[in-house]
């Protein structure tokens, strides 16, 4: 720009002077020399225009080197560090992702496969059982995440009669719920398998029942699954094979149940001890009576018969809870 300017200011003047010289007017002269000063002024405003750019320019390379933006350059550095750190920590969490990829579908075909179980029992009448029974892994992880009867209660505090049979309406759900009843009755199939070899009576079929129930081994809930209530569905004892009082009752109830006998679920709170009473007919030992039907105890944790009930329990009173 500076240069078209002088450039253009140099021609006005060789016109001015020849322009003179061949005899141009007055009037024609003092334009010429007026547009002479506006291409002078013109200059000097692009002469102090540049002067303004060049200040500016050594202002923001001054602000560069301030110690703020010495600041900026670090966390630029920084930044570009933490960019590789974030970009390495990626491929891992693909590589990782992949592996988890390959465990899920291992488990997958883990929970599909099926687990075989041997019960081994004695019996003073029908000699040594054996049993197999094969329970698919998927079905007991189901019922591992079921819902149990404490679940969702509002408050830690005694329990008042109508929480008592409500929680037994629970625990009678865990030994009617269907989704097992195919196991229940493979065990009743070997059951009736002895039956009908050794000609039982009815009485002798409960007797043989409660003697496979008792045989299972007694654990505590809170050394086998940290809590301190956890009431297990049929299929959860014969896969642990084994739980507490609570558990055993709820198994014999389900294969009692389903083949046809009367059995309550009884609760002796003062002593934290559940238990199974049936409504047959026998000669002597400990019942307690529901609505005109007697209940005859049925201890499954130890390897007492029908009617055997310990001394503690006999002197007071139960809940009593049909299983239907």
């Amino acid at each position: 720009m500076k240069g078209k300017a002088c450039f253009a200011l140099l021609c006005l003047l060789v016109l001015v002077f020849v322009l003179s010289d061949c005899g141009v007017s007055r009037e024609e002269y003092d334009t010429a020399v007026a547009e002479m000063a506006r291409l002078q002024s013109e200059v000097e405003n692009l002469q102090s225009e540049r002067a303004s750019l060049q200040g500016a320019m050594v202002n923001l390379q001054e602000e560069l080197n301030t110690p703020d933006n010495e600041r900026i350059r670090k966390l630029q550095d920084e930044l570009t560090d933490q960019t590789v750190v974030l970009d390495r920590i990626l491929d891992t969490s693909a590589a990782l992702q992949a592996q988890v990829g390959a465990l899920e579908n291992e488990l997958e075909a883990i929970t599909d496969t099926a687990v075989m179980l041997h019960y081994q029992f004695e019996t003073s009448r029908w000699g040594e059982q054996n049993w197999m029974l094969i329970i698919p892994l998927r079905d007991y992880l189901d019922y591992r995440e079921s819902p149990r009867p404490f679940d969702n209660r509002d408050n830690d505090g005694p329990l008042t009669t109508d929480e008592i049979y409500h929680l037994f309406a629970r625990y009678c759900a865990l030994a009617t719920d269907p989704g097992d009843d195919y196991l229940i009755g493979r065990i009743i199939d070997r059951v009736n398998e002895v039956v009908t070899v050794n000609d039982l009576s009815n009485l002798d079929t409960i007797e043989f029942v409660l003697r496979f129930v008792q045989s299972l081994t007694y654990t505590d809930d809170l050394n086998t699954t940290s809590r301190d209530e956890y009431p297990r569905y049929p299929m959860e004892t014969l896969f642990d094979r084994g739980g507490d009082c609570e558990d055993t009752s709820i198994l014999l109830a389900a294969i009692l149940t389903e083949m046809g006998y009367d059995v309550a679920l009884l609760l002796f709170e003062e002593f934290d001890h559940m238990g199974l009473g049936i409504n047959f007919p026998v000669e002597y030992g400990n019942s307690w009576i529901y609505e005109g039907r007697r209940y005859w105890y049925l201890d499954t944790t130890g390897g007492q018969s029908i009617g055997w009930c310990p001394r503690k329990y006999v002197e007071t009173s139960a809940y009593v809870y049909p299983v239907r």
